[in-house]
């Protein structure tokens, strides 16, 4: 069979199975009884079909169209009430990281806008002076290079000072969230001025000889920070491109997903920019050896890492989009083993029947 025979065959049912969802969106007793089983059906034969696109036809449009109805139909379904650590618990073990690795192109995206123009313009300023000294006068170059950037990070006191950043990190993902959301333009705005002054303070420090005090201050929280900064950019930059590009989507139903999805994202990166705070605060300033801060600060980040797109890819695989209010893993992979063992049912059946010896007798 191809592709456009098995749509034209089984759209029906799918947009049945949407139409149902709808219905019962608000409240599950709206629904008749009838309407009740043809949901259950729908979303077991729909499961099966997903199955089929995935296996049959290599067409991602297809693979997504089915995995929205069947999700929206799993929220329904599976729709349940836990205790509220139970449900911040599944937050962060499945619905974050299953957000984060969604958005994980988009979040490239916003990486690179970051740190391509601390690269290109930390490399120019630092083999020309007269466009460094443009960009600084050279006496703030000094000034910064002897002891400003240094006291920067040791003026306050640990705790006061982790209070300021952990405020500042959460208004800067807010407004790297809301930048990318607005059209994207406020978003790549941020992420290459972020990027530009990385690099140009990169620059001046290295000119003074201070490479090593830099990225000793730098690396044990810059390493989260920045990649907060590009994550909570890439959810924003999502709902952009949800509006410019809906794919098979309704443009109101693509921001809809996009924007449950974003919620996500923003709760769990200002997780990490509490973290980068107070790493901020109570490593980088220490009296440890830059071997040990930076190291401190690597393992942060691949452990930020693996949480994000190793548990994400693991989520998503299962069937988690990283919407917020989505049901759990659980009720997923109950569901999932479900469609499994009808679709098996109904194989084994239709082989049965097939191999059915003839009576004739009866002829």
């Amino acid at each position: 069979m191809d592709i456009d025979r098995f749509i034209a065959e089984n759209q029906a049912s799918w947009n049945r199975l949407d139409q149902l969802v709808a219905k019962g969106s608000r409240s599950v007793r709206r629904l008749s009884s009838d309407e009740l089983d043809d949901l259950l059906a729908l979303y077991q034969t729909t499961s099966g079909h997903l199955s089929t696109a995935r296996t049959q036809f290599d067409d991602i449009g297809l693979s997504n169209r089915l995995s929205r109805t069947l999700g929206n139909a799993r929220g329904l379904i599976y729709r349940k009430k836990g205790r509220t650590g139970v449900a911040a618990a599944r937050f962060f073990t499945e619905t974050f990281p299953a957000a984060a690795w969604m958005c994980r192109r988009a979040i490239a995206a916003a990486a690179f806008l970051l740190f391509a123009p601390a690269l290109a313009l930390g490399i120019w300023l630092n083999v020309s002076g007269e466009a460094r000294n443009a960009a600084i006068d050279p006496e703030t170059q000094k000034l910064v290079a002897a002891s400003e950037f240094e006291e920067y990070y040791k003026s306050e006191a640990a705790e006061a000072w982790a209070f300021e950043l952990l405020t500042h990190n959460i208004q800067v993902s807010v407004m790297a969230y809301g930048g990318g959301a607005l059209g994207g333009v406020g978003g790549v705005y941020l992420l290459a001025t972020n990027g530009a002054n990385l690099g140009v303070m990169a620059a001046v420090m290295h000119t003074h000889g201070k490479g090593p005090l830099f990225w000793g201050l730098i690396l044990p929280h810059g390493l989260l920070e920045l990649t907060a900064i590009a994550v909570a950019s890439g959810a924003g930059l999502r709902i952009a491109w949800a509006m410019f590009v809906p794919g098979d989507r309704t443009r109101g139903q693509a921001v809809a997903e996009e924007g449950l999805r974003s919620v996500t994202v923003l709760l769990g990166t200002m997780v990490l920019f509490v973290v980068a705070g107070f790493t901020e605060a109570f490593v980088t300033p220490s009296d440890l050896p830059t071997a040990a801060r930076v190291g401190i600060g690597v393992v942060v980040e691949l452990l930020a890492l693996t949480w994000m797109f190793g548990v994400g890819r693991n989520a998503a695989t299962i069937g988690l989009t990283g919407k917020f209010g989505e049901p759990p893993m659980a009720d997923l992979v109950a569901a999932h083993e479900q469609a499994v063992a009808a679709e098996r049912a109904g194989a084994a059946q239709e082989l049965a029947a097939h191999n059915r010896p003839v009576d004739f007798t009866l002829m």
